[in-house]
């Protein structure tokens, strides 16, 4: 004969929702701490790779209270993470541009709530010593290369500029010096001669420029191993830094009877070639001994402007 159940009594129901009651607070925990432990899983690949505002963000977005004290921790060791990555991009001179955007990402675009006053001083302090690395690269490929596009790219790109003032006057010299550019009031200058095997007075002194003769000086005096100032220059004349000009130097003692040969010389160079200073052109005679070096110069060309050392 079946036996029937007993009727639930009112004990018996309370005990029976007590018991699921727990059950759904235990499995609503676990699923609660899968949850976490996914969440950290998350934000520590993130902080692996270096997506450290990306693990920030993801972080700020979770109310939970059980990750307050996680969210202590991230603030402390973010710090760290960034200062370590920076730092060896300083040693390296590697990744720079990287490291500033890990460093301008924290002041910029963290969360208030995952900075610390202390984390924001030593980010900036690691900001100011990045910025002067890269000013500091910028300006040495610039003075290394010597050309527009560096140049340039030291005012659009070097954070600080501390020598902005030198790039500049650097790249008007370059702009002015163009080789297509029309210069006028240019002069041909002979500065001096230092002599060798040569003793005697009142030599002449004939240049000739692209055949056509611009300084003629016979009262020069010659001392063996010694220098002669000159300092006498040509009519101006118009030409383009690319221009190739013939200069020819002569040197003779003219005589009733025959003249000395004191040397001879000539050389064939752009304008920009012979306007970097004194330009050096052996002198030798006929017969091949060396008597003297002639110095030469393009006077009336723009002065090429310093590149210091960088400075701070």
């Amino acid at each position: 004969m079946p036996k029937y159940l007993t009727a639930e009594t009112e004990e018996m129901r309370q005990q029976r929702i007590t018991l699921e009651n727990k059950m759904s607070a235990r499995l609503a925990q676990l699923l609660n701490q899968q949850k976490l432990d996914k969440l950290r899983q998350e934000i520590a690949q993130k902080m692996q790779v270096g997506e450290f505002l990306a693990a920030a963000l993801l972080l700020n977005k979770q109310s939970d209270a059980h990750l307050k004290e996680f969210k202590e921790d991230f603030k402390k060791e973010i710090v760290g993470k960034i200062e370590q990555r920076v730092t060896h991009s300083l040693k390296t001179n590697e990744l720079l541009n990287l490291a500033d955007k890990l460093l301008k990402e924290y002041i910029n675009d963290f969360p208030g709530s995952l900075q610390t006053k202390i984390g924001k001083i030593k980010i900036e302090r690691l900001q100011k010593n990045l910025n002067e690395r890269i000013d500091e690269l910028l300006y040495e490929a610039a003075i290394t290369h010597r050309n527009i596009e560096q140049l340039q790219k030291y005012l659009q790109e070097a954070p600080l500029k501390t020598m902005a003032k030198e790039i500049s006057a650097y790249k008007a010299f370059l702009n002015r010096t163009e080789p297509s550019t029309l210069l006028h009031g240019l002069k041909l200058k002979l500065t001096q001669i230092h002599w060798e095997q040569v003793q005697d007075n009142n030599n002449t002194v004939i240049v000739h420029l692209n055949g056509k003769q611009v300084i003629y000086n016979n009262k020069v005096n010659a001392r063996e191993h010694s220098s002669t100032t000159i300092n006498e220059t040509s009519l101006a004349f118009t030409a383009k830094p690319s221009d190739q000009i013939i200069v020819t130097i002569k040197v003779v003692n003219e005589d009733i009877f025959f003249d000395d040969d004191y040397g001879h010389a000539v050389v064939v160079k752009s304008i920009s070639e012979l306007a970097g200073g004194d330009y050096r052109l052996t002198l030798r005679s006929d017969k091949g001994v060396k008597t003297g070096i002639a110095f030469i110069e393009i006077e009336g060309y723009p002065t090429e402007p310093p590149l210091p050392q960088w400075r701070r």
